[in-house]
């Protein structure tokens, strides 16, 4: 230890004192209670309270302890420290697919380091990001892959374990994370404090699940720990009483004085809109910044960087792009890594082909394949005309699209489907669209009806997306009106009324005799959809093509 330490250690521990009202006054109680039960009573007797008083304390301690060991263990909340210099899997390199974003934190990695021409231009350094964005879009791997190439230290922990069965553990974990985090800072110059999840401590206070919740023997969790986040986030101590005392001897002797070292605090949640607004006000977690699935170039990036850590053959990935329009960077990985290769492993090949990373994708949206070993003929073929109507009416009405997959096995919830994909990606859509949209869900429920002699119930999940979509046509000025307001509990009833009969027309005149005019099409994808139960979009665009010409 240094000698301006050492003097630093006498001056703290004088401040402490003389600053200590309380301390002086509780002293001088305990001698004065001391001298008068020796004068009236002798010291034995003095000494006989006091090793009772010991062994009191002593029994009662050890309860404490015990207990309070116990739930320490059970309730440890699950803290990730990563310092510069330590061994990591993952660096900013590993994060593909959002290239924007990677710069955007390289910016912020130069500031937080120390940046000179930063200062000397009078910046001040971020307090705080909000990363918002659906689950598996890749927020937390964001921070891992930050501390791996960083150079600075990353404190991390999930917002739930700060949650206690006590009142005010709570408190006391946000208290002891921003410290270390703190003391990182002062080690490293620099330290990101990361909270996953943030919503389960930062909820809105005002009623909407931010208020204290009753527990065993206390509340668990509240406002004390957002509370307490808060002014810890704002810095109410830009330095703590020890780094003063330091520094006013490091200053005396002309020595360099301690750096606190900046701590930036990330939150990541998917639920913005419940976060407290005291929590996102200018100078805390201001700065939001989206993480949205990848879009095109973006999954091919992501696609070939995982495919690049396991064994496969040749890949198209211009299809695999296009068919996984919307999947997180997580939902990708798991199906490269880990279901592609076990649809490999357990077909008895050696390395990942295109089927198995198909299906391995599939299984991602749409679940596992799980058969009905006694489901009858009739309801069978059913299913598959349904299938079929909405394939044919596809190709008709979205030349834009393309069916990537059809099966009449039952996966989740779902005893038959179709995979309709965009050709390209869309972010932004015509009513014409919308309509054509309209016409492939009706399709399903006509081809059926037709082929079947009856109608049948199961296509209530299209009639849902119809309806849906007729109320977005509402909402954008369709069916004699202007654009509405978007609350859907605000549209009069009349739209609804005009709605419904033209969706009855477009059924009757539009749907119904088209479906009759491919009749062909549609009994000869139902006729493969039963013999092979499964089609990828290469044996639909085939069967489509042939019974075109031979419809000509």
């Amino acid at each position: 230890m240094s000698v301006a330490d050492k003097v630093a250690i006498y001056i703290f521990l004088r401040r402490k004192w003389k600053g200590s009202k309380q301390l002086r006054s509780i002293a001088t109680t305990f001698i004065v209670i001391t001298l008068l039960i020796i004068l009236f009573f002798g010291l034995s007797a003095y000494i006989a309270l006091v090793g009772l008083l010991l062994r009191v304390a002593f029994g009662f301690m050890f309860m404490i302890v015990q207990f309070v060991g116990i739930f320490w263990f059970i309730s440890r909340p699950r803290i990730v420290t990563i310092r510069p210099g330590d061994p990591q899997r993952e660096t900013l390199k590993d994060y593909w697919g959002q290239p924007k974003l990677v710069e955007l934190v390289q910016e912020w990695v130069v500031i937080l380091r120390g940046d000179p021409e930063f200062k000397a231009m009078g910046g001040d350094p971020v307090k705080g990001f909000l990363l918002l964005g659906k689950p598996g879009t890749g927020k937390t791997y964001l921070i891992r892959c930050l501390a791996g190439s960083a150079g600075i230290a990353v404190h991390a922990i999930e917002a739930s374990s700060f949650r206690g069965m006590f009142w005010g553990m709570d408190v006391l974990r946000v208290l002891k994370f921003v410290s270390t985090a703190r003391s990182l800072a002062r080690e490293f110059g620099s330290c990101i404090a990361y909270i996953d999840e943030i919503d389960a401590i930062g909820m809105s206070r005002g009623g909407q699940g931010g208020g204290q919740q009753m527990g065993m023997m206390g509340m668990m969790g509240g406002s004390g720990a957002l509370t307490t986040l808060l002014a810890q986030i704002d810095g109410i101590e830009r330095e703590s009483e020890w780094t003063i005392c330091r520094n006013i001897v490091r200053k005396k002797l002309n020595v360099e004085l301690v750096f606190e070292g900046y701590v930036a605090f990330v939150g990541g949640t998917n639920r913005p809109e419940v976060l407290d607004a005291a929590l996102l006000r200018p100078g805390r977690l201001d700065r939001q910044i989206q993480v949205d699935p990848p879009d095109g170039p973006g999954r091919r990036e992501i696609f070939e960087g995982y495919l690049g850590r396991v064994r496969h053959e040749e890949i198209n990935l211009d299809r695999i792009v296009i068919n996984t329009q919307g999947y997180t960077p997580a939902a990708i990985e798991m199906a490269v890594k880990r279901d592609s290769v076990r649809n490999a492993r357990f077909r008895g090949t050696k390395s990942v082909t295109q089927r198995d990373l198909e299906l391995a994708l599939m299984e991602q949206v749409i679940g596992i394949a799980n058969p009905i070993g006694d489901l009858p003929l009739k309801q069978k073929q059913q299913i598959a005309y349904h299938e079929s109507g909405h394939i044919v009416a596809l190709d008709r009405y979205a030349p834009d699209k393309r069916t990537s997959f059809a099966s009449i096995q039952r996966r989740g919830s779902s005893l038959g489907l179709m995979m309709p994909v965009d050709l390209e990606s869309k972010y932004t859509y015509t009513i014409k669209s919308i309509v054509a949209d309209i016409y492939v869900d009706l399709a399903g429920d006509v081809a059926s009806e037709i082929m079947m002699g009856e109608r049948w119930a199961g296509g209530m999940g299209d009639y849902r997306h119809v309806r849906n979509r007729v109320q977005y046509m509402i909402m954008n000025g369709e069916f004699g009106g202007p654009p509405m307001n978007f609350d859907p509990n605000k549209i009069p009833g009349s739209y609804y009324e005009k709605a419904e009969k033209w969706l009855e027309e477009q059924r009757r005149d539009v749907v119904m005799p088209f479906i009759k005019e491919r009749i062909g099409q549609v009994k000869a994808i139902a006729d493969a959809l039963l013999e092979k139960e499964e089609l990828s979009s290469d044996e639909i665009s085939m069967i489509l093509v042939q019974t075109s010409q031979e419809a000509k």
